[in-house]
């Protein structure tokens, strides 16, 4: 999706806007008042770049941020 190559194509100083587009993302993923839902990104591919030598610590600091937010959310939306 265009927000994962927007993840992977972060380096310092990230942007403060990326912490808007991820909330915004996982919102729309996972906020039950919405008529439409966009689509996570893919867990294997998160894995896959996780696993490898990449060492790009402000991607994989946006993806851990992207993680935690959905995980919060999907929390959140379960408990109401």
């Amino acid at each position: 999706s265009w927000v994962w190559s927007q993840i992977l194509q972060c380096t310092t100083p990230i942007h403060p806007i990326m912490l808007t587009l991820i909330n915004e993302l996982v919102t729309t993923i996972v906020d039950s008042r919405y008529l439409w839902h966009l689509i996570p990104v893919d867990t294997d591919m998160i894995h896959n770049y996780l696993k490898s030598s990449e060492d790009n610590i402000p991607t994989k600091m946006l993806i851990l941020l992207y993680l935690l937010t959905l995980n919060d959310q999907a929390a959140g939306e379960m408990a109401n």
